[in-house]
């Protein structure tokens, strides 16, 4: 039996690595039962969960309400309700301390909606006064190119890169946000989106 720490959370049981949840039922089954891989499998899963409940509400809300109204719920949730409360999440999860420029690269790659499942996202950190995210690969892009609403899309991806640039300032009021790159491509083989993070002063 596994032990239970004084804030009553199951410790890592060195005899029990499951590969995967093919085998029987286990009624006390806690995450710290899977081994490594199987995590990052678990992170996936959780991903591609999160990525198709964004994808079925807002279907919902354009057939129902129109795509305005979807462009202004994704905007109303990702830039206010949710721009803060997110960040204070993954700070507090991953022990993320700091208002610096690797402080804030480091809570944007922990971000779900970065999730691999359905973006190609880069981040580098050239210096410590220089970050730079970068979207090879965006399910928005492909999505409104394939419909053929580039106009949409340019107002889908401005509120996009409101929501990253409010989220460095919240960092430091000295963090200047550069878009680097933004739809509409000229190519498919075009990264879809990026952006430069410096301080204001240097």
């Amino acid at each position: 039996m596994a032990k239970r720490d004084t804030r009553g959370i199951l410790e890592i049981d060195p005899n029990v690595e499951l590969k995967d949840y093919s085998g029987p039922f286990k009624p006390d089954l806690r995450y710290s039962d899977f081994s490594r891989e199987q995590l990052v499998k678990c992170y996936l899963m959780a991903c591609e969960y999160f990525w198709d409940t964004i994808e079925a509400w807002s279907a919902h809300v354009a057939e129902k309400y129109g795509m305005d109204a979807m462009i202004e719920a994704q905007d109303d949730i990702w830039c206010k309700r949710m721009a803060g409360p997110g960040e204070r999440i993954i700070r507090k999860w991953m022990n993320i301390k700091g208002n610096d420029i690797e402080s804030l690269m480091k809570v944007l790659q922990m971000d779900t909606v970065w999730g691999p499942v359905r973006f190609d996202v880069t981040f580098d950190l050239p210096s410590k006064d220089h970050g730079v995210l970068t979207a090879n690969r965006c399910p928005a892009v492909e999505q409104f190119e394939a419909l053929g609403l580039p106009d949409t899309l340019r107002v889908f991806c401005k509120a996009c890169s409101d929501a990253i640039a409010g989220g460095a300032k919240r960092c430091h009021p000295d963090i200047v946000t550069t878009t680097l790159a933004i739809p509409p491509r000229k190519s498919k083989d075009d990264i879809c989106c990026k952006f430069g993070f410096t301080y204001e002063s240097k």
